[in-house]
């Protein structure tokens, strides 16, 4: 992306998102701080990919699915 988006425009987009038939806004358990500090030790995952660690933990914890346009490929902690 070129420039960022307009903050209202890009507000828009999120509140179109939300009211998607089947999306519901993820709310993390109890084990979530100590879970993920686990994961994050235990894959060297860091920089631009703990968002998506963290994307991924959430779908598996409440048993959520993760729609993806392309797959990503990873060689090693911060690719």
């Amino acid at each position: 992306m070129k420039r960022p988006m307009n903050p209202l425009k890009a507000l828009s987009h999120v509140k179109k998102w939300l009211e998607a038939p089947g999306v519901k806004v993820l709310e993390p358990g109890l084990k979530h701080l100590e879970i993920m500090g686990e994961l994050i030790d235990n894959t060297g995952i860091a920089g631009r990919l703990t968002t998506d660690l963290h994307i991924a933990y959430l779908a598996l914890e409440l048993h959520g699915e993760i729609p993806l346009k392309k797959a990503r490929t990873m060689s090693g902690p911060n690719r």
